[in-house]
């Protein structure tokens, strides 16, 4: 069974994919404590998956129910490479590979991970990742 880290990017906490004898020493109980606590929040709009070097993901959907602001937090296991997520707006139009887009009405909205290996580093193997999709009115 993989074993998740914790890590807070942006107010956020993600849970990357960690190694498999990862552990809180030094955390005392309070870090303990705090890290359970970010574990569940990151689970809310949070979900894992892998990727193939120069590939994305199939597209996965979202709804908003009106005008937000959308941006969507990746982490992965990659060493070199970009890993990067791409909004799709309700008519699929593709927004930039930097995981912002802003949605002008409500409707159903979608997003796929990509990662671009063009470094030669984790060129042949998939890569883990987590994302978490953020969502704010306009």
């Amino acid at each position: 069974m993989k074993q998740l880290l914790p890590i807070a990017v942006a107010a956020v906490a993600l849970t990357v994919p960690g190694v498999a004898h990862a552990s809180l020493i030094g955390l005392g109980e309070s870090g303990a404590a705090s890290a359970k606590v970010s574990n569940a929040i990151a689970k809310v709009n949070q979900d894992e998956g892998s990727v193939a070097p120069n590939a994305c993901t199939a597209t996965r959907s979202f709804t908003v129910s009106g005008p937000a602001h959308i941006q969507v937090l990746v982490a992965g296991t990659n060493v070199g490479g970009q890993l990067l997520a791409r909004v799709i707006g309700r008519t699929g139009d593709v927004g930039a590979g930097n995981g912002f887009y802003d949605a002008n009405s409500a409707g159903t909205y979608g997003f796929q991970v990509c990662f671009v290996s063009n470094d030669g580093i984790d060129s042949t193997i998939p890569i883990s990742y987590v994302d978490v999709i953020i969502t704010s009115p306009r």
